[in-house]
């Protein structure tokens, strides 16, 4: 019987064959993207994919950055640069894709987005200071008006205008309207729309006189406004109502006729017209008279006595020193009426006298009067000579050459001192009152300076040399009102 040996031979190259089919697997050649979508703020775009390009036409509300991509390739495939990788699509991106067995792909995206057509003003406001104004905003037209007294300078203009146009002029660079001006829209896509600009102010209504004052050589006299319609004011007597010049403030944007430079004489009233900036008319009475009512007021209630002038002692527990000090006295006015005073009096107790041996001096004095109004500013001085043979009582001031005119209601600080006290070391008593004193004209304060040769201060330039002082001192006081 023959034997067959080829069975085993067989059996040995069909495994052969088995193993090597499962030792050479093949690696794919697929380096495809096959889906890739664009997500922006939860709205998504699948973008067109071709052989080597990605392309999408993207809406113009939809923003290029930032952005998250979501892409997809072929099974076993790589892809470079990562999709996560990418935010923004402003620039240009190639993608490369790898397949398992090496082949690349590239792929460049085109990603466009749609320009926008919107070339709108879609916000309009003014601003200066606290004051706000948003006008009307049409098609082609801004057109408003702010209230009269709201100039149209120093503004701000705050604008918002469609997603991605521009502006010209910047509204930044406006800051005042003088006219009508044009503002151009531009949109993304180039087209262009123009806003005429028409903010007016409104004419004003007001045509009132505000304030008048006569120019005096000393200071201005402030008028009084008597009535609606009506200013008057009486005079001192070296003012003269037919050569008087006067400053008359009016309301904003009025004009006033005749003007007030061309007008002098007001020997009788003068009537003004205030001219409204809208055109109505108003009317105003000015008139003057010459005080010539007079006045006098003495306030002599005494019962004290203060130094005035200089010293001559030498005493060791005195912060000064002989020949050193000069002592000045004050006091305040201040009247229920407007007054111009012709002669102010002071009381000394007794003659100008050496403390030392009570000698009396024996020549000529010079006291010194100084008026000041309520900031210690100097409106007058004058002074009196004092004759050797004086041995107290009244020392009258002509107050004529000084031209001083005293509102009512206001304070005003007569102080008066001895010239070169403290050189002359001679000194008198101010008489006072150290009680309360009722009444307007005699109960206000008292006031005392003093100065130190030592220091070469000096009672009439240095105005905080003087304080208030407790007492009331005597004056009198006479003049026209």
């Amino acid at each position: 019987m023959q034997k067959k040996t080829f069975f085993p031979c067989l059996l040995f190259l069909i495994c052969i064959s088995c193993s090597s089919e499962s030792d050479d697997k093949i690696l794919s050649a697929e380096n495809f993207i096959t889906s890739f979508v664009v997500k922006n703020t939860g709205i998504e775009y699948k973008a067109t994919i071709g052989t080597s390009s990605i392309s999408a036409d993207l809406p113009s509300e939809f923003s290029l950055e930032p952005v998250k991509l979501e892409v997809e390739i072929s099974q076993g495939a790589k892809i470079d640069p990562a999709p996560s990788s990418i935010t923004s699509l402003l620039n240009p991106v190639v993608f490369t894709v790898t397949a398992e067995n090496g082949s690349k792909r590239e792929y460049t995206l085109d990603i466009e987005r749609q320009l926008y057509s919107q070339n709108f003003i879609t916000s309009f406001e003014l601003r200066k200071g606290d004051f706000s104004f948003s006008p009307n905003v049409g098609s082609a037209i801004i057109e408003g008006m702010v209230p009269s007294h709201i100039l149209l300078e120093d503004i701000v203009l705050e604008i918002e205008i469609s997603d991605g146009a521009t502006i010209e002029p910047a509204p930044e660079s406006i800051t005042s309207i003088t006219d009508t001006f044009i503002f151009v829209v531009t949109a993304e896509n180039g087209e262009t729309n123009e806003y005429s600009v028409d903010i007016i102010r409104e004419l004003s209504s007001e045509n009132a006189i505000l304030g008048i004052s006569a120019k005096a050589d000393f200071n201005d006299i402030v008028v009084n406004k008597v009535s609606e319609g009506e200013f008057f004011q009486r005079l001192p007597s070296f003012m003269q109502t037919d050569n008087i010049s006067l400053d008359i403030e009016i309301s904003d944007f009025a004009t006033i006729s005749p003007n007030p430079i061309d007008v002098n004489d007001y020997t009788s009233p003068v009537v003004y017209k205030v001219i409204a900036e809208n055109g109505e008319e108003s009317s105003y009475e000015v008139g003057f008279e010459v005080m010539d009512i007079d006045f006098e007021v003495r306030c002599s209630e005494s019962n004290a006595s203060k130094w005035f002038g200089g010293d001559d002692r030498d005493n060791p527990d005195f912060e000064h020193g002989p020949y050193d000090r000069n002592v000045g006295t004050g006091q305040i006015l201040q009247l229920s009426e407007d007054l111009n005073p012709d002669t102010f009096g002071v009381l000394f107790d007794r003659g100008f006298a050496y403390y030392q041996g009570g000698t009396y001096y024996d020549q000529d004095l010079e006291v010194q009067l100084d008026i000041r109004d309520e900031n210690g500013t100097i409106l007058g001085t004058t002074s009196v000579t004092v004759p050797p043979t004086y041995r107290g009582g009244w020392v009258y001031f002509d107050l004529t050459s000084t031209k001083v005119y005293m509102k009512a209601n206001r304070p005003y600080f007569y102080t008066w001192h001895l010239v070169n006290g403290g050189e002359l070391g001679v000194n008198t008593g101010s008489i006072g009152y150290n009680e309360s004193i009722a009444g307007e004209e005699c109960g206000q304060t008292g006031f005392s300076g003093q100065s130190r040769a030592a220091f070469e201060t000096n009672l009439e330039e240095e105005w905080d040399l003087w304080y208030e002082h407790p007492w009331h001192f005597n004056y009198s006081l006479s003049g026209k009102k």
